[in-house]
């Protein structure tokens, strides 16, 4: 029995350093974040794939929204910050009836069916 338990001691620590020594050799040590994964991966055009990637992601509003705070498209996020909806190609979309997370995370979706995201207003 106590040779059993020291044949699987020496197992195991041999195991663990042959998978240190690998790691060593290939670097695969790297953040497992898909933001930072996706960053890197662009197609032909340039474009970045990945949700992490996706326009305007420069600023960030807080829910609850509140439509038409500040006048007819200009509304506020939880923070009181204006804002107005846009699409992926920047056009401002004037409906009333955004769905906000429509397509995920801090992408609504309007009453078109088209994705949209907050931007600053005025921008």
């Amino acid at each position: 029995m106590k040779q059993l338990v020291i044949i699987t001691i020496i197992l195991m620590f041999l195991s663990g350093v042959a998978l240190a020594q690998d790691l060593l050799r290939t670097n695969t040590i790297q953040p497992r974040s898909r933001v930072n994964v996706n960053r890197h991966n662009a197609n032909q055009n340039g474009q970045h794939q990945g949700f992490g990637n996706s326009w305007n992601n420069n600023n960030a509003y807080m829910q609850p929204y509140k439509h038409n705070a500040y006048g007819p498209g200009v509304h506020s996020d939880a923070t009181g910050r204006p804002f107005e909806w846009k699409t992926q190609t920047g056009q401002t979309s004037h409906s009333n009836k955004v769905k906000p997370n429509g397509y995920g995370l801090g992408v609504g979706m309007d009453e078109y069916g088209r994705p949209v995201k907050p931007s600053p207003w005025g921008q």
